[in-house]
């Protein structure tokens, strides 16, 4: 069953191999490993800037170049992948730098990637915000 509609920051929560659709702007694209590095920063200030390495290889053929471009909103589907080890780490970083980026990070594996468009990010994060209070409220019952 696919968790629709996912903020970054929840996603690390997801269980491996759990199929997810979020939103995500794209901060970083490593062609040689054809990893997106999508990053949202919601809720606003986050402690931690909520990542998601995303690997793009099975939907690389179809991609549009606007689709890995800077700064460019996409839509992803795909599943969480173990995150043993963070695409976006260098062997450089220090123990504490490592674990408080992978409380704020997750591994996907898209199976479709497409422009969002013109969105207006802050009605998606109210919608956002409204679909997370009402799955507190169903979980309290």
């Amino acid at each position: 069953m696919m968790r629709m509609r996912l903020a970054i920051r929840t996603i690390s929560k997801s269980r491996s191999r759990e199929k997810v659709r979020f939103l995500g702007c794209i901060a970083n694209y490593t062609t040689a490993t054809a990893t997106l590095t999508l990053q949202h920063a919601y809720p606003s200030p986050s402690p931690h800037l909520p990542t998601a390495y995303v690997d793009v290889n099975p939907p690389l053929s179809a991609l549009k170049p606007t689709d890995t471009q800077f700064g460019e909103w996409v839509n992803v589907i795909g599943y969480v992948t173990d995150g043993s080890s963070l695409a976006g780490s260098s062997g450089g970083d220090k123990r504490g730098e490592l674990k408080s980026r992978a409380r704020a990070s997750a591994n996907v594996q898209a199976v479709m990637l497409w422009s969002a468009g013109a969105i207006d990010v802050g009605e998606y994060e109210r919608v956002l915000e409204d679909r997370l209070e009402a799955e507190k409220r169903a979980k309290a019952r």
